[in-house]
């Protein structure tokens, strides 16, 4: 990672199957790695992309998105998280964010971001500092 970085280059990570001394195997999620990784490499923002744009403030209507989680804000924001409508052993959309506000909770100023990986063109624009889908932070 870190030679990647002073290449110039952009680490793209994501969960997968990883082998494990004492399950055999085991599901190795981007959340997971993501936090792994803030302690080592200190960023100051983290993009998360997914398949949906955000976070719903309506699923499974997907009308309105929530701009934005903070601690403050949890305990309202928890009562519309669900889990994914498909099959997702990381725990779908409210695992991600849980995981991610810790995370957050633990560096201040730091962001992430979750966004769509499947819209053309967001990944650039957040790269360029643009803010989308919804921000997390303390």
């Amino acid at each position: 990672m870190q030679a990647a970085l002073q290449a110039g280059l952009l680490p793209v990570v994501y969960g997968d199957v990883v082998f494990d001394c004492q399950l055999g195997g085991t599901i190795l999620s981007t959340e997971d790695l993501f936090a792994y990784l803030a302690g080592k490499l200190r960023p100051d923002r983290m993009l998360l992309a997914t398949v949906e744009p955000g976070v719903w403030a309506d699923f499974p209507a997907c009308t309105r998105l929530v701009e934005e989680i903070t601690p403050a804000n949890l305990p309202e924001i928890e009562a519309i998280l669900s889990e994914s409508s498909a099959t997702d052993v990381t725990g779908g959309m409210a695992s991600k964010v849980r995981q991610m506000l810790r995370l957050v909770e633990g560096r201040p100023g730091m962001e992430v971001l979750i966004f769509s990986g499947l819209e053309p063109g967001q990944l650039l624009r957040l790269l360029q500092g643009e803010v989308a889908g919804t921000r997390l932070h303390a």
